[in-house]
């Protein structure tokens, strides 16, 4: 499949955005997009995975997302790694899917903080009416960030995120990789009285193997993600750049973890091992969770051909393994969950790290999301997180 062939399955249903003008030299998500849902698949290659995590495509009247700019530098390293990976006849799709973000580096220990500062670990800073959040046997609640949003604006373009109030987050279950975290986020209204809350034993948490962090300062560095959890992208590149490697571009792009970043504001979660957590949220959310260990294939005769194709005896491993029932439940409400998961987006990353002595699943990241529309609303009561295990 052409490039032009790829963007055309993308040219029916117009969803437009507002633009700001950015600086010369720098580049703006396109300000209007399209998508065709009724569309019949070419091929299971079809590119219309812009849907799944875009956001454009959501309930009506939603405001769409604010523009931010992917600096020139950074478009200049996208454009070296997709050079070096053989991907160059994919080079509009790549460019035009990058999404702005902010890598997040400590700097500093914050132990003598000023109440309400914008940092990570430690324990709380809440307004003496509220009470540090537990679960239902009384334990802590994990405390993860806490972020003033009046000063995080003065420091980052994020037009997105609130320009007042103090949000703090805390994690009220975490078990296992394969289940949702339980979030409880706490928005603090601007010009709240805050009191440094009393620190804990590691034993009274909800999860104790993350134990009692260290508070650390945080600043933001400008930088780009892009959808590589996304199998419906990733097929996407294959199917215009056939002869490329993107396994080598993900090598390449693993250099932006140089350097020591410890989280992501914003952009996409894309995991190391490709964890889709904007598909794996949300069927744990209907009650359906554990299909994201069936969701590898897009139609049943796409499943059959890997079948067919398979030595007999992994065949039947696989037959015993995949529920072709689920399997036909995934395949019947394809659009349905590419709508759903595009109303989702990344809020925070935060990696396993020594400047927090912070430890989570043998090294791995806890990631934490909201609804677009929640955030347009500045509705931080519904936000959900999961984490990779390595």
């Amino acid at each position: 499949m052409h490039l032009s062939e790829s963007l055309a399955l993308l040219k029916s249903v117009m969803v437009t955005m507002t633009a700001a003008p950015v600086a010369e030299g720098r580049r703006q998500i396109p300000p209007t997009l399209t998508y065709n849902p009724d569309m019949p698949d070419v091929k299971p290659h079809s590119t219309r995975w812009r849907v799944d995590w875009r956001g454009y495509t959501i309930e009506p009247g939603h405001p769409g997302r604010a523009t931010m700019a992917i600096s020139a530098s950074d478009i200049a390293f996208l454009r070296d790694a997709i050079d070096e990976s053989g991907l160059g006849a994919a080079t509009e799709l790549i460019l035009a899917s990058a999404e702005p973000c902010f890598r997040i580096f400590a700097d500093g220990d914050a132990t003598s903080a000023p109440p309400g500062a914008t940092r990570f670990g430690g324990v709380p800073d809440l307004p003496d009416s509220v009470a540090w959040p537990r679960d239902e046997a009384g334990r802590f609640g994990n405390f993860f960030a806490q972020f003033d949003f009046a000063a995080l604006a003065r420091r980052i373009d994020a037009p997105d995120l609130p320009r007042e109030g103090m949000l703090s987050l805390f994690a009220t279950y975490i078990f296992a990789a394969a289940e949702p975290v339980g979030v409880k986020a706490l928005l603090s209204p601007a010009g709240s009285q805050l009191m440094r809350a009393d620190r804990p034993t590691a034993d009274e948490l909800v999860f104790p193997p993350a134990g009692l962090s260290n508070p650390v300062f945080i600043r933001f560095e400008a930088s780009f993600s892009l959808p590589l959890h996304s199998r419906e992208f990733q097929r996407a590149i294959a199917a215009v750049a056939p002869d490329g490697d993107i396994a080598d571009f993900e090598i390449i792009l693993e250099e932006l973890r140089m350097g020591g970043p410890i989280g992501q504001l914003l952009g996409f979660a894309s995991p190391y091992n490709h964890t889709d957590f904007y598909r794996k949220l949300y069927f744990h959310r209907i009650g359906r969770g554990g299909y994201e260990y069936q969701d590898y294939w897009d139609s049943m005769e796409e499943y059959q051909a890997v079948l067919v194709r398979s030595h007999p005896e992994l065949a039947e491993r696989r037959r015993q393994r995949f529920d072709e029932a689920k399997l036909r439940w995934l395949f019947d409400h394809r659009k349905e969950i590419r709508a759903e998961t595009a109303r989702w987006r990344l809020f925070l990353r935060i990696d396993s790290n020594r400047a927090m002595n912070f430890n989570i699943a043998d090294s791995d990241s806890i990631y934490f999301f909201i609804s677009s529309a929640a955030l347009a609303k500045r509705d931080f009561s519904r936000m959900e997180a999961g984490f990779t295990q390595g």
